[in-house]
C-alpha cells in the first residue's frame, strides 16, 4: 500500500508463485519492469494486464512451467 503511483520495478522472481489473480498489477500505474522468472506459473489469466500497467516495457517470464507462450493474454 502507498506505492501504487510510484513503483516502477517489481521483482517477484523465484517466489514459488503459481497463480496471479486477475488485474493484480492494475493499480501499479507507473510499473515499467516486472520480473516473474523462476516461479511455478502454468498459465496467464486473460485479464491479468487488461487494465494496466500502461507503461510496462519489460516482462520476464523465464523459467516458469508454461506449456506454451501466452501471447494473447500478454498483448494488451
Amino acid at each position: 500500500r502507498g506505492l501504487e503511483s510510484s513503483l516502477r520495478v517489481l521483482i517477484l522472481s523465484y517466489n514459488f508463485i503459481s497463480i496471479l489473480p486477475r488485474a493484480v498489477f492494475s493499480p501499479l500505474s507507473e510499473l515499467v519492469h516486472l520480473d516473474l522468472a523462476g516461479n511455478n506459473l502454468l498459465d496467464i489469466e486473460p485479464d491479468l494486464f487488461i487494465q494496466g500497467p500502461l507503461r510496462l516495457a519489460s516482462l520476464n517470464l523465464a523459467d516458469n512451467l508454461f506449456t506454451n507462450i501466452p501471447y494473447h493474454e500478454l498483448t494488451p
